[in-house]
């Protein structure tokens, strides 16, 4: 393994938005919510997540809004300045295992047989 990588699970943000790349690559976009501590210390951090080829057309069928996920992958920070001018920063992780943990499509929207997600990712 190169690098550094991270495990996190939560819940997806929103849908999850599947596209080609210009050289035909398909990949999959999506945000995962990640709560942190508990009462009046609860927090949610936000992470960008990205998968490749294969798990992103699996992703893209499997996993919808409110999905409940386990993923590891390699994060990476994106650093940026918005119109007000402030410094804003997210981290994305490209992602290399993932599974489902709750919820998901249904089973006539999704899939036809279970995939755990261990493949390692094309990019």
């Amino acid at each position: 393994m190169d690098g550094s990588e991270i495990q996190i699970f939560g819940n997806l943000g929103r849908d999850v938005d599947t596209k080609y790349t210009p050289t035909g690559k398909m990949v999959a976009e999506f945000t995962v919510a990640v709560s942190v501590g508990y009462g009046d210390h609860k927090r949610t951090d936000w992470f960008k997540v990205v998968a490749w080829e294969k798990q992103a057309e699996l992703i893209g069928k499997m996993c919808q809004k409110g999905t409940t996920i386990w993923l590891r992958g390699t994060p990476k920070v994106a650093v940026w300045t918005s119109k007000e001018g402030e410094a804003k920063g997210q981290i994305e992780i490209s992602i290399r295992d993932w599974r489902i943990l709750k919820g998901g499509k249904p089973r006539e929207e999704a899939e036809a047989t279970p995939y755990d997600g261990d493949a390692e990712a094309d990019e």
